[in-house]
């Protein structure tokens, strides 16, 4: 089990559905930062979209004692969050702790860099589904890709204990 994964690529090629579908399955409180309304219907969670509110989430789940049931967090559109500097650095504190506080941390960006988001590598796994250019996948996996053939939609190339390429599928 991964206590923080990342999953990356450009708009509209199914890291929403593919964290939806993930999400009806899991028996675990789910909390949903920064989703549009229109994504995750399937879903039953806690949304937190304004500002200030995602802001005294992250300080009551950092300030809090450890949980003793785990719950899964889920970043949309984190690459917005990443401009509010106290939600960046307070994102980057949750993953540093989340482990030990029962916290499962799943954030979707359309892109994942070490300019953008410098605490990258504490993504214990990371996802990359369609890119622009073979190196955004590679900064979003933080490692090279040898024999890459560009993505179709849908299909993805996973970094966790080792390197696995896959598609999803309709459920």
């Amino acid at each position: 089990v991964f206590p923080s994964f990342s999953i990356t690529g450009i708009s509209n090629c199914g890291k929403s559905k593919l964290v939806e579908y993930m999400l009806m399955n899991t028996k675990l409180p789910i909390v949903l930062i920064n989703a549009y309304e229109d994504d995750f219907k399937n879903v039953k969670c806690r949304r937190i979209v304004e500002i200030k509110a995602i802001e005294k989430y992250l300080d009551y789940l950092l300030n809090e004692k450890d949980n003793e049931h785990p719950i899964l967090v889920i970043f949309d559109e984190a690459l917005t969050l990443m401009s509010y500097k106290n939600i960046a650095k307070k994102i980057h504190t949750l993953l540093t702790k989340n482990r030990h506080k029962k916290i499962y941390v799943v954030a979707i960006f359309q892109e994942l860099n070490k300019t953008i988001v410098p605490f990258k590598s504490l993504f214990t796994a990371r996802l990359t589904m369609r890119a622009i250019q073979v190196s955004d996948i590679n900064s979003a996996l933080g490692t090279t890709i040898e024999d890459y053939k560009p993505l179709k939609n849908r299909e993805f190339i996973l970094l966790s204990d080792d390197i696995y390429w896959g598609k999803t599928y309709d459920v």
